[in-house]
């Protein structure tokens, strides 16, 4: 009968719950920073969180509360106003033009955007936004555009789209970008798995592991 032992053993472990992780052990400040890349997270034990990141040109920031569950640590973020876009249709461009301009506050580089043009039956058209925030995107006329995209590649941010009728002509467009609370993360259930050697936080297609100071 040492093989029912055996199995009624195996059941109990199998049924037992796993560990779960104390708050209290959790808490604590911790660093993820490596070669290129500065990463901060401090997990407060009243709950609060704060995260700052520095990686090539982008730079972001979170606050807001922590939990524990499901062998990880959940971030929710304080609520974060969203980028505001304003686009203004100038009027008549030749056929085949678009001739856009990004207006920017002052201290932010609009070379850092990009302007989309998406084209049914053909592939969209991506121009980074000039020195200035002066860009002309180029189109074959037999495919006119649809609807024109600001893009910032390196918030992996993305505008609603401005629709555009190119059936005859071209367009010259303005449109004004206003920040709000850009680099401020909107994290929403966003878990962080428990490993032995820290938390292990997925972001912009790279792993970061926080160690506990």
């Amino acid at each position: 009968m040492a093989w029912l032992a055996a199995l009624l053993l195996a059941q109990a472990v199998a049924a037992a719950p796993a560990p779960v992780a104390d708050m209290a052990a959790v808490a604590g400040r911790y660093d993820g920073s490596r070669m290129e890349m500065a990463a901060e997270l401090d997990l407060a034990p009243d709950g609060r969180f704060q995260y700052a990141l520095a990686f090539g040109a982008l730079d972001e920031v979170a606050a807001g509360r922590w939990r524990v569950a499901d062998g990880a640590v959940i971030l929710d973020s304080d609520p974060v106003r969203a980028p505001a876009y304003r686009f203004v249709d100038q009027g008549v461009e030749q056929a085949g033009r678009i001739v856009a301009k990004l207006i920017v506050p002052k201290g932010m580089e609009p070379q850092y955007f990009s302007f989309v043009l998406i084209t049914a039956g053909a592939r969209p058209i991506e121009r980074q936004v000039g020195y200035g925030g002066d860009t002309e995107l180029v189109y074959d006329p037999a495919y006119p555009p649809t609807e024109l995209r600001l893009m910032l590649p390196i918030y992996d941010l993305v505008s609603p789209a401005f629709p555009i009728d190119l059936t005859k002509n071209g367009r010259r467009i303005t449109v004004e970008f206003t920040p709000n609370d850009l680099g401020h993360v909107a994290f929403v259930d966003t878990h962080l798995p428990i490993r032995a050697d820290g938390l292990q936080f997925e972001r912009f297609g790279e792993t970061i592991l926080f160690r506990k100071r």
